[in-house]
């Protein structure tokens, strides 16, 4: 029996076609209900304002079973009722700035059950391996030359303490080259491979100085090099496996680094801009469940931080967005944003002092 007598639809429906069926999702509540023509003109009479039974009942004669009918409905999260714990989860959402997008993936990335079987994870995980091969994690482009990277100095000695306490945010860069050495100590210790275990069920597995959820590791490191010693000015990628770069287009870039972090005018002056991008399949294929995708935003993060103090130790100054021209960057570098979308960029180069807001 329903025990408030005031009905309304819930503002937090979406509707789409699933295995050929026409179906409304209330995002909040995790709830999925096929829907039929009596149903929609329910939903439509009710989607302004509270009614009570005899209202519904008054507007939609001769329905059967309509108290069983709403019953239903608000069981699957379709209508509200007045004074329901839905209804304040409902007030609460609505209540936010941010719109629909952001709405949706916090609420269905919000709650996930995980499995605590670890053996029970690996014996699915070993079957899939053996009929879909897990991604390769590391990525090397077709028709690019790759050239090696100077060896990176493995006995540096840089206070981490000292580091944390120094870093700061640059916006104000000098045009300056950096040099061939501390380009590639950078780019080693920020994005490099520093192990690997091969062979496993998951595959080759590759270690990085920064944590990857699940160690699948999906970051891909593009650049454009502006000035640094030896290199020539261009759009390059990192080849993780080799510790190489592969000049992809030869020519000046700053301009369009520019454009890609929406005219934040700093960017033009930086000895090197790095663009982050993610091989989504590489998580997929581990992690069916969409908080999978709060992951690989957490490891973007995590990976912004290591090259802020890298920088930092290395004496160079770095600066890192998200307010990115994602079209600009898709076209220019051929990705798929729906396969490997752009999702940070990092850039570094030495710090122009003399303007006294260079670092926040």
């Amino acid at each position: 029996m329903l025990n408030r007598n005031l009905f309304k639809t819930s503002t937090t429906l979406l509707f789409y076609f699933k295995d050929g069926q026409f179906v409304g999702e209330n995002y909040i509540a995790n709830k999925l209900t096929v829907l039929s023509i009596p149903i929609l003109q329910i939903l439509e009479f009710l989607k302004d304002d509270y009614k009570t039974i005899e209202e519904i009942d008054f507007q939609f004669k001769g329905l059967p079973n309509l108290e069983e009918l709403l019953a239903k409905l608000v069981a699957a999260a379709v209508l509200i009722q007045k004074e329901s714990e839905l209804e304040e989860l409902e007030e609460e959402i609505n209540d936010w700035e941010w719109d629909l997008p952001a709405r949706y993936y916090h609420a269905k990335t919000n709650y996930v059950s995980f499995e605590a079987n670890n053996e029970k994870v690996w014996i699915e995980l070993d079957n899939k391996s053996s009929e879909i091969s897990p991604p390769l994690p590391f990525l090397q482009l077709a028709n690019v030359d790759y050239q090696p990277l100077r060896k990176p100095n493995k006995e540096l000695n840089a206070n981490i303490f000292q580091s944390l306490m120094d870093r700061r945010t640059c916006r104000s860069f000098l045009s300056q080259a950096i040099s061939e050495e501390d380009f590639s100590n950078l780019i080693y210790y920020s994005f490099g491979k520093t192990g690997e275990y091969k062979g496993g069920t998951l595959g080759d597995v590759i270690f990085k100085t920064t944590p990857s959820g699940g160690s699948r590791h999906h970051p891909e490191i593009y650049m454009i090099v502006n000035r640094v010693d030896n290199f020539e000015k261009g759009i390059y990628h990192y080849n993780v496996n080799e510790h190489s770069l592969g000049l992809m287009e030869a020519g000046e870039f700053s301009q369009w680094g520019l454009a890609i972090c929406s005219d934040q005018k700093w960017v033009k002056d930086c000895s090197v801009v790095f663009i982050v991008t993610s091989l989504l399949k590489r998580n997929m294929w581990k992690y069916k469940h969409a908080h999978a995708y709060r992951v690989i935003n957490l490891d973007v993060g995590h990976l912004g931080q290591t090259f802020n103090l890298t920088c930092t130790a290395l004496g160079l100054a770095a600066f890192g967005t998200a307010a990115l021209n994602n079209k600009l960057i898709e076209e220019q570098l051929n990705l798929n944003p729906y396969v490997q979308p752009a999702l940070y960029v990092l850039a570094t180069g030495y710090p122009n002092k003399e303007d006294k807001d260079y670092a926040r």
